[in-house]
């Protein structure tokens, strides 16, 4: 963890003060030879027309401009312009009370890494590096930003694996860390009450295995996506009310598809998995205000869909708008919808 207890500089500080500043954040890093923390180091002290203002913050950014961009200070002449202005005017950065809050950098090519010194960026309330080519493992200083709400690193390399560290984004509302190489199991503290402002959860395009954990008590979840991993086992067997979209297609799941009590659901995607039985009783009650139903590709999946489900279509007064189903249960000749052959 990286020191974050030292008061920030806001008068103009002396080289050796700023020098010691630099040292009691970094340590030892900034004599790393290619390092982001060296090349901030040598931006500050050699570079920088900024001599006030908070220098724990100031070096934590410059930091993550070199690590994120995997450059260095001596590029020199190449180096942005804006990075010797505030921090806070720097296009990619908002701030509250010369605090930086946000920091978003979306599809920029970045090719580096998150560092460590992000952590000491205690308001940052969003993130965003989605869709760049960031590898590595996930970083687990992130786990220390109590005040994130905002997390989006989708569309990226990163693997290794989540860990209970998620149950300290107690602020956090969106997640989405989709389509990168990120593996192990879901961490029980992600679906459970320590993270309860979570509203949007987006795992898929992973390598997550294991089973997904039972019950799933997030009261504000409106959006759970954890699709195309390598989940085993059952469906969690009760879910949180507040659901509208749920996809867990093109997993290894099996047993019996759960009679979840979610009647706000509009999309249920949990094709190409290998589910056995049928639909729960009622199905059509169940999920008054279902939109998208895909259920093909369930070896398992022997039931015939009945009138119920095909009365379901919005064109017969009701809601269903998609439907997928192998064609061997498929009985709603009428539906807008889509017969799968079950050996495609």
């Amino acid at each position: 963890m990286m020191p974050t207890t030292m008061m920030p500089i806001t008068s103009s500080p002396s080289l050796s003060q700023l020098h010691q500043s630099i040292l009691s954040i970094a340590g030892d890093t900034i004599f790393d030879e290619g390092s982001p923390q060296q090349s901030a180091f040598h931006f500050m002290t050699q570079l920088d027309n900024q001599t006030t203002g908070n220098v724990p913050q100031r070096f934590s950014m410059v930091t993550a401009y070199f690590a994120l961009t995997d450059t260095t200070s001596s590029t020199g002449g190449s180096l942005p312009s804006y990075l010797k202005e505030s921090e806070c005017n720097w296009p990619m950065v908002s701030c509250t009370n010369n605090l930086v809050t946000q920091l978003s950098m979306p599809r920029q090519q970045l090719n580096g890494t998150i560092p460590p010194e992000i952590a000491n960026l205690k308001e940052l309330q969003q993130l965003d590096l989605a869709g760049n080519n960031m590898a590595g493992p996930f970083p687990p200083h992130l786990y220390e930003l109590t005040n994130i709400k905002t997390l989006s690193l989708e569309n990226n390399q990163l693997t290794g694996t989540l860990t209970d560290g998620v149950g300290n984004w107690t602020t956090l509302e969106f997640l989405a860390l989709g389509n990168n190489a990120i593996g192990g199991n879901i961490p029980s503290a992600l679906v459970e009450s320590d993270v309860s402002a979570l509203r949007f959860l987006s795992l898929t395009r992973n390598q997550i295995d294991g089973q997904i954990p039972s019950t799933i008590t997030l009261p504000n979840l409106y959006y759970l996506d954890l699709s195309f991993n390598q989940l085993t086992g059952p469906a969690p067997s009760n879910l949180t009310q507040s659901l509208l979209h749920l996809y867990l297609d093109h997993n290894n799941l099996e047993g019996v598809i759960p009679s979840w009590t979610v009647p706000s659901l509009e999309s249920l995607f949990i094709n190409n998995n290998n589910f056995s039985g049928g639909l729960p009783a009622s199905f059509h009650l169940l999920y008054p205000q279902l939109i998208n139903l895909y259920i093909q590709h369930n070896d398992g999946l022997t039931v015939t869909l009945n009138s119920s489900i095909c009365d379901m279509d919005i064109f017969f007064a009701g809601n269903l708008v998609h439907l997928g189903a192998d064609c061997t249960i498929c009985t709603c000749v009428y539906l807008c919808g889509r017969c799968y052959n079950t050996t495609a």
